[in-house]
């Protein structure tokens, strides 16, 4: 009995692991085929837009794809040689072991052709195509192996149940970057090697946790989420992985809500473009099973997705539409089970109801602008109820970018503006006189509110009696949009080039 338990372990260990890394394998075939190429190197260009690459990167492509292709018939040789190795797992003799001993052998006849899955130094190909340093010129952010030495590690940045993450620098650019490895004492470890599997498994089971991430972050390439900077297969039997991205700011719940309206905006919408993305990724439709605040980080202000592990293209079978409930805490939603027998669109509307309860309902029903208060609350309603698909809320709250950058919320007549109750000071301010809090302001201890123009800096002023003037700056917010500073003292005005000074004319009393 111990023996066959031992077997049945080792035979689920094995399809776990086989299919991880046919789903790295598959995501990668996809990501190099022509439909998807988005200049045929390994990694995919900036959003900015696409780049020819090379003859010689593209050779390299090109073995990575043959390379790939052997591994799917590592894969199928390995499920004809399940007893083979079950046998092996019990000590009998090593002869017994199947042709294609472990997916990451280290040992590989041709050395030259380490490549993707069980390279030592994964850009070695391109630099033997090119002399020197030339897949960094081309790329200055790609890091491959040789290039962790020159990363200095300057903390950790978090750490969960596969992995560890640490910050560091890269020397070559300064960029800020984090280093994803397995955690050998996290709780995916523990787990495994609580099943009776031996350490050197369950380390190569979690690092092709890692292997995965690598593939859909490739595959997934969006500006919400991560940048994939580089990776480095270390080799040896456990496929020890280390992934290289560019480095956020974990989202933290009580500074959302102390943000501006206009900065909970922008992760809102990121969210709803993202979700958008992912139902129609060049993969299919993607679930986010493990949706939390953890799993997102802001860089430069913009919301990313930065951890891939739990995400998949899995939508329950189905017989009948009853067989389609999604159940959430507190509620459900019937779908629909389509021809294929499967419920439809249940990872698009799984996302979209955790986008809206874990961040929707915080970041923006407050502090609205009066003029987009409807356009905002028939977003909250349409999520909420799942009346909509993550393209249309995305199309919405586009929608609602455009007429808050344009002004067009404003409704104005298009007639002069009558600017005659202020009296106008050019290259003038009151630094630190006269500040007060407000709503939606943008910084702490002062009313510092995004406005479209003077004139409407001149309407909120009005409309709050302590107002007494204010100094319109030439700061902008992620729209574009000038920060005005609201005053109650505007008695001791100085000189600023920068900055126009606003007076209120109060009528004699």
């Amino acid at each position: 009995m111990a023996a066959c338990g031992r077997r049945i372990r080792l035979t689920r260990a094995l399809t776990v692991l086989l299919t991880v890394v046919g789903t790295a394998i598959v995501v990668n075939l996809a990501l190099l085929s022509p439909r998807h190429d988005h200049g045929g190197h390994l990694l995919l260009p900036d959003t900015d837009g696409d780049q020819a690459l090379p003859a010689g990167i593209t050779a390299h492509i090109r073995e990575l794809q043959a390379e790939l292709e052997n591994k799917r018939r590592e894969i199928a040789e390995y499920r004809e040689s399940m007893d083979l190795l079950a046998a092996a797992a019990r000590h009998k003799p090593a002869a017994a072991e199947p042709k294609f001993r472990r997916l990451m052998d280290a040992q590989r006849r041709d050395r030259e052709k380490q490549l993707l899955l069980q390279v030592v130094n994964t850009d070695a190909p391109a630099r033997t195509a090119h002399a020197g340093s030339a897949l960094e010129q081309l790329h200055p952010r790609y890091i491959g192996c040789r290039e962790l030495e020159h990363i200095k590690v300057t903390g950790p940045a978090g750490s969960g149940y596969t992995k560890v993450v640490q910050k560091g620098t890269y020397k070559y650019n300064g960029l800020d970057v984090a280093m994803k490895s397995v955690a050998m004492s996290g709780h995916d470890m523990r787990l495994c090697l609580d099943t009776g599997m031996d350490h050197r498994d369950c380390s190569a089971l979690a690092n092709y946790k890692i292997v995965k991430e690598v593939a859909l972050l490739q595959a997934l390439a969006h500006p919400n989420v991560i940048k994939l900077l580089g990776y480095c297969f270390h080799g040896g039997e456990d496929g020890s992985v280390t992934s290289i991205t560019e480095l956020g700011r974990p989202l933290d719940i009580i500074n959302l809500l102390q943000a501006s309206w206009e900065d909970r905006f922008r992760i809102s919408l990121g969210l709803a473009q993202l979700l958008a993305h992912l139902n129609s990724s060049p993969i299919g439709p993607v679930i986010l099973h493990d949706f939390k605040l953890q799993q997102f980080v802001l860089v430069n202000g913009e919301v990313k997705l930065a951890d891939l592990d739990d995400a998949d293209s899995y939508a329950p079978n189905c017989a009948l539409d009853s067989d389609c409930a999604l159940e959430f805490p507190g509620t459900s939603f019937q779908l629909s089970c389509d021809k294929q027998g499967k419920c439809s669109s249940w990872s698009d509307k799984s996302n979209l109801y955790n986008a809206y309860r874990y961040f929707f309902v915080y970041l923006l029903p407050f502090e609205v602008p009066e003029a987009l208060k409807p356009l905002v609350d028939e977003v909250m309603n349409k999520t909420a109820t799942l009346q909509w698909s993550s393209e249309e809320t995305a199309a919405h709250m586009e929608r609602i970018l455009e007429l808050y950058q344009s002004g067009a919320y404003l409704h104005r007549e298009p007639a002069k503006p009558d600017m005659t109750r202020y009296r106008k000071v050019p290259q003038s301010d009151v630094p630190g006189v006269g500040d007060f809090d407000c709503l939606r302001s943008l910084s702490r201890g002062a009313c510092a509110v995004s406005v479209f123009d003077a004139e409407e800096a001149a309407d909120m002023c009005d409309g709050d009696a302590e107002c007494r003037g204010f100094v319109l700056t030439d700061r902008k917010t992620w729209i574009g949009r000038p920060v005005a500073y609201f005053k109650n003292d505007v008695s001791s005005p100085v000189e600023n080039p920068d900055t126009i000074l606003y007076t209120k004319i109060l009528a004699p009393t």
